[in-house]
């Protein structure tokens, strides 16, 4: 097939979650991120490839995107077509500060004691960094369709997420630029141009980003809820830190110990509390059940693991950050209820947060059915009760959150409830 265009697209995003692209290592964590040969974190073309074909597949590109035809008995390859459309690894522009840390992930049952095997800690890409990637097709005398520039559109619209546990809030990008460059190989004075054309260039002059015009609508629904703390949070990341040391009156320096525990935080010079999406998705289907949920209905919008047998979750719950929250250490102890005494080896410090205010997105990619939408409803609205809470050391307050407004909207508690259940009916406009 004759080539008769080429074109780039250069797109320049920030990570805007942690970002989880496993190695396949396990030197640092149970699951290392993937690193260059220079150490520094990257997202593998393969991985932009995967999500590209993903949000197509209702498209027919295959044609476009590559394919592997199998035959049906005896599952061998008899035919295979290349993709028109090139990948490259997005990278860290410049050289930028990172930061790499370590989050414990444990399975919970419903009396929220850890499952037997489902303890595994993970290295994350803390959100920050900003990355540039390319794009480019081939656009030929028989497919002529400008497939780049509608992935590019998608890329525009933010609706592209990287890495493992994207439906718990990791791998969110936030795009900040697209530029284009196309070269029309039929005039001699553009090939020429093309011939020496280096998209790495710095130097170079792209084209303004027209748009492709063919983005694709969602099914699903998102419901945006603003939340104030009514109390500490705790959920913990154990201090390895060796304490400060401080200068006394007379002189001399004590060292004073960090805590036992801490919540959880993004590193840095201040650092900033947050919530997993996996901690409000254990949350959310604990309540869920409890409301009644059906194991199946339940299976159907959380996903599940079962041997080889697996499902995606079709609800999605961002990672959420407590702003203008302070900081609170506190030491805790055990009474020995005959003596009156310390208990023995039961006394620690934490160190929590209080009064902060946050954002909390829930995605559903699809339809719910009546019961899953009163019980997500509800939940909702046992969420701005307090009925339900989220972390550990609930049972003494912790966890609880008032809720502002759904979807840019005041609400009071008692409106929550069908606040959001109209939304998830259809009956309101989602939040953008």
């Amino acid at each position: 097939m004759k080539v008769l265009k080429k074109v780039y697209y250069r797109i320049k995003f920030t990570l805007s979650s942690p970002l989880a692209v496993g190695s396949g290592e396990n030197e640092n964590a149970d699951k290392d991120i993937v690193r260059d040969a220079s150490g520094k974190p990257y997202i593998p073309a393969s991985s932009i490839a995967g999500v590209a074909r993903t949000a197509l597949k209702n498209k027919n590109m295959d044609s476009y995107l590559g394919n592997v035809i199998k035959a049906d008995v005896s599952n061998q390859e008899v035919s295979a077509e290349d993709s028109m459309i090139l990948f490259y690894d997005a990278i860290m522009e410049h050289d930028q500060k990172y930061s790499i840390s370590v989050r414990d992930c444990v399975g919970l049952d419903q009396y929220k004691t850890a499952k037997e095997g489902a303890k595994f800690d993970m290295e994350v890409l803390e959100p920050g960094p900003i990355f540039v990637t390319f794009i480019e097709q081939n656009i030929t005398e028989l497919k002529r369709m400008n497939v780049a520039g509608i992935i590019a559109d998608l890329f525009k619209s933010n609706k592209f997420c990287f890495g493992g546990k994207t439906t718990r809030g990791y791998g969110d990008v936030s795009v900040s630029e697209i530029r284009q460059k196309e070269f029309d190989l039929q005039k001699p004075v553009e090939i020429e141009e093309w011939v020496s054309f280096d998209m790495y260039d710095e130097s170079i002059e792209w084209d303004d980003y027209i748009g492709y015009g063919d983005e694709q609508k969602d099914i699903g629904t998102t419901i945006t809820l603003t939340l104030k703390q009514k109390g500490g949070i705790s959920i913990r990341k154990y201090s390895t830190k060796p304490g400060k040391k401080i200068k006394m009156y007379n002189g001399d320096f004590k060292k004073i110990p960090e805590p036992d525990y801490e919540q959880l935080t993004l590193s840095g010079t201040n650092p900033i509390p947050i919530i997993p999406g996996t901690s409000w998705a254990g949350a959310f289907g604990h309540q869920m059940r409890k409301l009644g949920l059906s194991e199946r209905d339940y299976e159907d919008l959380f996903g599940y693991v079962k041997g080889n047998r697996t499902k995606k979750s079709l609800i999605r719950f961002s990672e959420t950050q407590l702003e203008n929250a302070y900081p609170k250490k506190m030491s805790r102890n055990a009474i020995d209820r005959f003596s009156g005494g310390a208990a023995d080896g039961a006394l620690f410090t934490e160190r929590t947060y209080y009064d902060g205010n946050t954002k909390l997105k829930i995605s559903v990619n699809g339809r719910l059915n009546d019961d899953q939408i009163f019980a997500l409803s509800a939940s909702i609205s046992d969420l701005g009760y307090g009925f339900m809470a989220v972390g550990g050391l609930t049972a003494i307050g912790r966890g609880l959150f008032s809720i502002i407004e759904v979807n840019s909207k005041p609400v009071k508690n008692e409106e929550i409830f069908q606040t959001v259940k109209r939304i998830l009916s259809g009956q309101e406009v989602n939040a953008l």
